[in-house]
Formats: C-alpha cells, sequence, structure tokens
C-alpha cells in the first residue's frame, strides 16, 4: 500500500489527531518494508489506544509501531478469532515482539 493511500485510511478512520501524526511519521517506513513473505508477516493485528483503532498490521509494522512507543503493553490489540481486544503485553506474538526489542 502507497504512503498516500494509508494515510487515506487513517483519516477515513477517524482517528485522533496525535495517534495519526504518529502512525503518519513512520508510514514511509512501513511502506518501504520488503523481503519477507506475506505468510511470514499476515498478522491482521489491530490496535487501539482506547478510543480508536487502526490496522491491520503485520509483524514488521508492529515491530516499529513498537519502537517508535506507539504500540506498548498497554496497547489494545485485537486479532481474528480473537473474542475481545487484550492488552498487547497478554497477547502471546506481540509479547514475544516487545521481548525481542528488549534484549
Amino acid at each position: 500500500m502507497k504512503h498516500n493511500d494509508m494515510l487515506e485510511q487513517i483519516v477515513e478512520l477517524g482517528l485522533g489527531l496525535q495517534f495519526a501524526q504518529q502512525l503518519s511519521g513512520i508510514l514511509p517506513n512501513i511502506c518501504d518494508l520488503s523481503g519477507s513473505s506475506e505468510n511470514e508477516e499476515s498478522l491482521n493485528l489491530y490496535v487501539s489506544d482506547g478510543k480508536i483503532q487502526a490496522g491491520p498490521f503485520s509483524e514488521k509494522e508492529c515491530s516499529l509501531l513498537i519502537d517508535k512507543e506507539i504500540l506498548t503493553g498497554e496497547s489494545l490489540i485485537w486479532m481474528p478469532k480473537m473474542s475481545n481486544w487484550e492488552l498487547a503485553k497478554n497477547v502471546p506474538v506481540i509479547n514475544k515482539l516487545f521481548l525481542l526489542k528488549s534484549k
């Protein structure tokens, strides 16, 4: 997805200005990700700050969101097959990314 398309999607979601600005600041990095298979990356993970939601994001995109401190252990996460939103620190696949970042 192109940077402008992702920015438009963020605006369509009606994201809060601060959250949208944080995400738009890293969109060029997310859009330039390459070299990984789609199966490996397809988490289809959604992130919320409790008021607004964004996604879906891949594992590499989530890693970038963690680097920028947009995705934290207190962020709400939802993925297909989850019945409810969960704290990121309680979602094993995301907790693994936090652990990798702390090394």
